[in-house]
């Protein structure tokens, strides 16, 4: 016998997780849009000190550790279907 949708045992998540899933995931185009800047920083040799640079790269991979957990936690609310795309650009104009 084929169970409809309303009498699945599987339960709906929380519309208060999806809340929590979409301010995660803000959070992450946040966290690398920072991260990319960080990046620009640590490579323009002519108006940073060295420290700056370095301390920008430091900066960078805090902001992904904490896109991946952050993905992490959406993926445990939503189950396996959260799919995260990144996309990488070299900047340079063809």
């Amino acid at each position: 016998m084929i169970e409809s949708p309303e009498t699945s045992p599987d339960p709906q998540p929380d519309s208060g997780l999806d809340d929590i899933a979409a301010l995660l995931a803000r959070q992450i185009d946040a966290c690398n849009a920072a991260a990319a800047r960080c990046f620009e920083v640590s490579t323009n040799e002519a108006g940073y000190y060295l420290n700056h640079r370095l301390d920008a790269l430091k900066v960078a991979t805090r902001l992904i550790q904490a896109s991946a957990t952050a993905a992490n936690a959406i993926k445990r609310i939503r189950g396996s279907e959260f799919h995260q795309h990144v996309t990488v650009t070299n900047g340079a104009t063809p």
